[in-house]
């Protein structure tokens, strides 16, 4: 089968990566360093489109957060045996409010 430059450059790239792992993240988290803009040189509208991109990321994590902790509260079937005297324990899942701020 032959391979287009694309492919061949993707499967070399992606090969580099599994072999180098560690040196691959360094180089990345630097070109990405590099690559930054303060947004005090962004025009507004880019800065719009910067936050706004931000928004969606941070919602999407607080999402995968939210289901994390949902899913690791399991319901436990309730049995009837023992006193009548032992307290009821009920564990419900922890909801935050709409207007929570993380201010970290």
């Amino acid at each position: 089968m032959v391979l287009t430059n694309a492919e061949r450059h993707k499967r070399y790239s992606e090969k580099q990566k599994e072999e180098n792992k560690e040196e691959y993240l360094k180089k990345e988290a630097k070109r990405k360093r590099n690559a930054y803009i303060p947004s005090s040189k962004l025009s507004p509208s880019e800065l719009m489109e910067r936050r706004a991109v931000s928004r969606m990321k941070f919602k999407k994590h607080y999402y995968k957060v939210k289901q994390a902790t949902n899913d690791k509260i399991q319901p436990q079937p309730s049995t009837s045996s023992g006193t009548l005297n032992e307290p009821l324990i009920v564990q419900l899942p922890y909801m935050q409010k709409n207007n929570f701020r993380k201010t970290y």
